[in-house]
């Protein structure tokens, strides 16, 4: 029985990838990658749902670093973050998952 998208999001990115037994030292590297290439493809997401004449004003709110501003702006425009993040991860630990099937 295939895993539900809750089950997957819940479960450790290096668990799917069957890369738990490394050092935490690697570990680390690889979360890190992960979650910059997550915050990265959102960016690019949430940017494309805006028109042009929104986007400076969005990236200008990204500078401020502050979630609960970007939430309420976002949430302004119509979309909501939390939804739009939690596909983003979804996506990025099935393609992990499945790029870790090929290396085996």
């Amino acid at each position: 029985m295939d895993p539900t998208a809750k089950e997957i999001l819940e479960k450790d990115l290096l668990e799917l990838m069957k890369l738990d037994h490394l050092p935490d030292e690697e570990k680390k590297k690889l979360y890190e990658q992960a979650l910059e290439t997550i915050q990265n493809r959102l960016l690019l997401r949430l940017a494309g749902k805006l028109g042009e004449e929104k986007k400076e004003e969005f990236f200008k709110v990204i500078d401020e670093q502050d979630a609960d501003k970007l939430n309420q702006y976002l949430l302004k425009q119509g979309i909501d973050y939390q939804s739009v993040y939690a596909e983003e991860v979804l996506l990025y630990k099935l393609e992990m998952a499945e790029k870790a099937k090929m290396v085996k």
